[in-house]
């Protein structure tokens, strides 16, 4: 037995644990499969194939027609787009194949990616939406009460997010909360009669929820021949919008059922028009009967 067949399903692990960080962050299934089996044939394993997805990666080896085949199949389970860990894996990527690292030492490296938090605090990510959602605002033409909401919107929404995301809801609730979120805020600052245009903070905070990588990573994926992975990746990012349609059509009909009409209005002065906004879908009033005059004929049939 070679060297490189008793190292075979280490090898193959370490492919698969590569390609997995790089499909969990939003990397084409080609951009996949070209650094997984780059790995393994830098290992060796000439004959390796490898099989990538949207949610499963497989590899499987066969050094002979005589031997018998290995597979090893990983499955991705949650996928959160995150710019440092491609680059912190692409640099090991890098120096395994220019023999500047070892086998061992690249299992190494990769568990303690896997296991190990970010040089920068989650609350800097926070920040940085909130910085970036702000100027969006004040790019549209917002006054600085608009940015600020907008700022303070983006913060809200991103540490709900990351609470959601704790409990592994569907991406889908997560956008409903943003953009009820985004759309509940705009409308409270409008009512309290500040001088705020309420399309410009939901404008600004839809940005965040917009699934753009999703979109533009399924269209990699129909261009170069993964059109399975790239279906599903195209169903996301539709999931995702309409998430975010959701979200923000129920807050407008929060806002509506609640009494606010326009900006500066103020509440629906019966319960009984709060109550009959969901049926109709606009604020009403109760309905008077028409005077004589306007109902002739019933008035002669009436008449003696």
């Amino acid at each position: 037995m070679t060297e490189a067949e008793r190292s075979a399903p280490a090898v193959m692990d370490l492919s698969l644990r590569i390609g997995e960080l790089l499909l969990d962050n939003g990397a084409g299934a080609a951009d996949v499969t070209a650094t997984m089996q780059a790995v393994a044939y830098h290992f060796g394993l000439r004959t390796a194939a490898v099989d990538v997805t949207f949610t499963t990666l497989s590899i499987g080896y066969q050094a002979s027609p005589d031997d018998l085949p290995l597979t090893q199949i990983r499955t991705v389970k949650q996928r959160d787009i995150d710019y440092e860990d491609l680059t912190r894996i692409d640099h090991l990527v890098r120096d395994l194949l220019a023999d500047r690292m070892d086998l061992e030492e690249a299992r190494s490296e990769v568990a303690r990616l896997t296991s190990s938090g970010h040089i920068r605090h989650r609350y800097a990510i926070t920040a940085g939406w909130g910085v970036m959602c702000g100027g969006v605002a004040f790019m549209l033409g917002g006054e600085w009460i608009v940015c600020s909401i907008a700022f303070l919107s983006a913060v809200l929404i991103d540490r709900v997010q990351a609470a959601m995301q704790r409990r592994r809801l569907p991406t889908f609730y997560l956008q409903v909360v943003g953009g009820g979120i985004a759309t509940m805020l705009a409308v409270g600052a409008a009512a309290a009669e500040w001088d705020v245009d309420p399309s410009l903070v939901v404008t600004a905070n839809i940005i965040m929820l917009l699934s753009g990588i999703g979109f533009m990573g399924g269209l990699q994926d129909a261009l170069t021949g993964f059109y399975i992975t790239a279906g599903a990746r195209m169903t996301e990012a539709f999931l995702s919008t309409a998430g975010i349609i959701a979200g923000v059509t129920g807050g407008s009909v929060w806002a509506v059922c609640s009494g606010w009409r326009s900006a500066g209005s103020t509440r629906a002065p019966s319960a009984w028009s709060r109550g009959r906004c969901w049926r109709s879908g606009q604020p009403s009033r109760p309905r008077r009967s028409p005077s004589p005059a306007t109902r002739p004929n019933e008035c002669l049939r009436r008449s003696p």
